[in-house]
């Protein structure tokens, strides 16, 4: 009998040659169509896979599609969806991106700007922008679809829905909340007229806006739509981790923004800016409850975001006044030391119009 690494070492050949041989396939030769559509289907497995040590072989695949069927045909077109699935699966951002924005400028030529792929490829592409701290590229991408889309059948609802989504999800990754809740509440509808309230995307959507309303201290309100999704979500659904607050309500300000925080870069790692947000929510929350030890090495990790132009001002604005609140508490006579960071705010506050007119002259008084 064959050893385990012998039999993965044929796969591997086997692999290897699929595409090399298949090369010498003219285009329009009788062989060339079952091998791209072996191609096609290898790089679908692939994908659905979902682990960096296959990349090569969706990657060969795209090759023999884009050198022998050509590079703006439908069957490229199915390679990048399939390849931007690969890429959301293993969490790699920055190569999400290319193909992600390749994906829909094929799919925009070959079919328009509202045609079904072309809004997946555009919802796909939205995701990675928010992802990547492009919030605002995201929203002026998703608002020439709002209400362009049909909405008569349960997958036209689905397809609208989603666009609706993803709106949400980037002006929240901006801290826009109230626009970010007009976003979700289209959204749920869709989706609830599109598979019920029971629905997976419902629920998930019901999250958001809970968590929306959180963050606009709308607490009944929000904590009434969490209990719904609790309801309604299947024992040990992922859904229900995003609404752990909702389970153990506290009036402690300072672990709720602990919570909220773990869960959040839980749900969107380490670098999301919707991480950074709420990092900067607990980073104050420390520096208010003056735990200023903890905060230190907290604040210091995000410092560099505050001077980030891709996260959103009103993260950046967050981060500074919770610099200077701990600046001053910590040494009365220390207003020197904070100024340049007041000087930072102001300048980013004017630039962006996300700061109030009351916050530009307290800080300028």
């Amino acid at each position: 009998m064959a050893s385990p690494h012998s039999t993965r070492a044929t796969m591997a050949r086997r692999r290897g040659s699929l595409f090399r041989r298949s090369k010498r396939v003219a285009p329009h030769s009788p062989g060339a169509a079952p091998v791209q559509t072996l191609a096609k289907a290898v790089a679908l497995l692939v994908a659905v896979a979902g682990n960096a040590k296959t990349e090569p072989t969706i990657l060969a695949a795209q090759d023999y599609i884009d050198t022998r069927v050509g590079r703006e045909t439908e069957d490229a077109l199915g390679i990048l969806t399939m390849l931007s699935s690969y890429y959301d699966r293993v969490l790699d951002m920055a190569k999400f991106g290319a193909v992600a924005e390749r994906r829909y400028a094929l799919a925009r030529k070959l079919h328009g700007p509202v045609a079904r792929p072309t809004v997946l490829a555009a919802v796909s592409l939205c995701v990675v922008q928010w992802n990547l701290g492009k919030g605002q590229a995201a929203v002026e991408l998703m608002t020439p679809l709002h209400g362009k889309l049909p909405e008569k059948t349960p997958a036209e609802m689905e397809l609208a829905g989603r666009v609706y989504d993803c709106t949400g999800t980037a002006y929240y990754s901006m801290d826009q909340n109230r626009e970010a809740e007009i976003a979700f509440r289209r959204a749920l509808a869709l989706f609830e007229r599109a598979e019920g309230p029971q629905g997976g995307n419902a629920i998930d959507v019901m999250a958001s806006l809970a968590n929306t309303l959180r963050r606009l201290r709308r607490d009944g309100e929000a904590l009434a739509l969490a209990k719904r999704v609790e309801g309604l979500a299947k024992p040990g659904s992922e859904v229900l981790s995003r609404i752990d607050w909702a389970r153990a309500p506290t009036s402690d300000p300072l672990e709720a923004a602990r919570a909220e925080f773990a869960q959040t870069e839980a749900r969107y790692g380490a670098k999301s800016p919707v991480t950074d947000m709420a990092g900067a929510s607990y980073g104050i929350a420390l520096i208010e409850a003056g735990r200023f030890a903890e905060a230190e090495p907290f604040v210091a990790r995000l410092e560099a975001a505050a001077g980030n132009p891709s996260i959103p001002a009103s993260v950046r604005i967050k981060l500074l006044i919770g610099r200077i609140a701990m600046i001053t508490t910590q040494d009365k006579g220390s207003f020197d030391r904070a100024l340049p960071v007041i000087e930072q705010l102001v300048a980013i506050a004017k630039r962006s119009e996300a700061g109030s007119d009351k916050l530009l002259i307290d800080f300028q008084m």
